[in-house]
């Protein structure tokens, strides 16, 4: 595994952690008091949640795919004006 899939996934993960972290807390210290546990909502939440993903997911994956035909086409900013490598403070 490449490590910009690493951390796409870690970030990912983190995403989720941090949701499931927020129920908990909503689900211990609720914003309205509710006489039961409204489970009916968790279902709309959660596809709500899924659709997001996919959406950007696939709206990430055509951006990506038309930037590298750009690219393979040598379209764009940085194949018309290549930028030079970056000296560190200690490289004359």
């Amino acid at each position: 595994m490449s490590d910009s899939t690493g951390a796409a996934l870690a970030t990912i993960g983190l995403i989720l952690a941090l949701m499931a972290v927020l129920a908990v807390v909503e689900i211990v210290i609720p914003l309205h008091d509710r006489n039961r546990w409204n489970g009916v909502h968790l279902v709309p939440n959660l596809a709500l949640t899924f659709l997001t993903f996919a959406t950007n997911l696939g709206f990430n994956a055509a951006i990506i795919a038309g930037l590298v035909w750009l690219q393979n086409l040598g379209l764009g900013l940085l194949n018309t004006y290549p930028l030079a490598p970056r000296r560190s403070a200690g490289q004359p």
